[in-house]
């Protein structure tokens, strides 16, 4: 069980360049400042995923014609000797830190299946990948980059007759409550006796008159608010505020195969209350 993260862009057309898919919007000519605002704008949302364990992927061919007129700048200059700040260079790097991959390079497979968007043949193209991974029951998901003007689940015909629904996410808050809802494997609660829960106190700690940080829910509402929690990689901790506590609870990632997590909450001045990333809890609010 594994979880996929999609992208696609909005590319440049014009009456000599058409777009990779008839689905994906076009964009007119514009600078290459504006350009790079657009794509941080995307990077953002997702470096702040940078802790869920998934695979995320990009289309090569609509980031080429995404980025066709800025390379045809950065050839000119090229030729003129001149410095150009290679908004390509820049991407690649940027996907490269994040762990983006290139889904037509990770496939070698002839597709088994053709899927149809609407009279559109997509099999080749990044919704006809997303239902091959999704028929391997895969979680699926794409992060719509201003590319894709559709209902919203992506509704996909195959020659076998299924339907296939793709759902996508336009920002960090949706994005967000997706992962909470079908991310894939889910985490899993371990509970410690050490921090206690409801009905029982936190263990004293040796050669102290302290007790360990105290876990003031049960089991299950610890699971339901670790699979809400946040952090900043696939091994840091996880943190969430606990608005009916009125407390931050804090998730000590196990490092384990399976997403095991213990946790337990904390106040001002306790230990690891520093590691909480205070303004990453409030973007995930619409």
């Amino acid at each position: 069980m594994s979880t996929s993260l999609f992208l696609l862009f909005k590319e440049y057309a014009d009456v000599s360049k058409a777009a990779s898919s008839t689905y994906i919007e076009a964009t007119p000519l514009i600078s290459s400042d504006e350009v790079l605002i657009y794509f941080n704008r995307w990077i953002k949302v997702i470096k702040f995923f940078c802790y869920e364990r998934c695979n995320r992927y990009y289309d090569s061919k609509n980031i080429e014609s995404t980025l066709y007129p800025y390379k045809l700048l950065e050839k000119e200059y090229s030729e003129q000797d001149d410095e150009y700040p290679t908004t390509a260079n820049y991407l690649a790097a940027q996907f490269a830190s994040l762990g983006l991959m290139n889904w037509r390079e990770e496939t070698d497979e002839q597709p088994q299946e053709n899927y149809f968007y609407y009279d559109c043949d997509v099999t080749t193209d990044t919704f006809g990948e997303m239902a091959r991974h999704k028929n391997q029951s895969k979680a699926v998901v794409l992060l719509n980059c201003s590319a894709v003007t559709s209902a919203n689940p992506i509704e996909l015909s195959s020659s076998s007759k299924e339907t296939i629904f793709l759902d996508y996410v336009k920002d960090i808050p949706t994005l967000y409550d997706w992962f909470c809802k079908n991310r894939l494997p889910q985490r899993i609660f371990d509970y410690n006796p050490k921090h206690g829960d409801e009905n029982n106190l936190a263990w004293m700690i040796p050669g102290t008159n302290r007790r360990a940080a105290q876990l003031e829910v049960s089991k299950a509402e610890a699971q339901r608010l670790l699979e809400l929690a946040v952090g900043s990689d696939t091994t840091s901790a996880l943190w969430y505020y606990d608005a009916q506590r009125k407390k931050h609870i804090y998730f000590e990632n196990q490092q384990e195969k399976r997403l095991a997590f213990h946790g337990y909450h904390l106040q001002p001045g306790e230990e690891n209350y520093d590691n909480i990333d205070m303004d990453q809890l409030t973007l995930l609010k619409p």
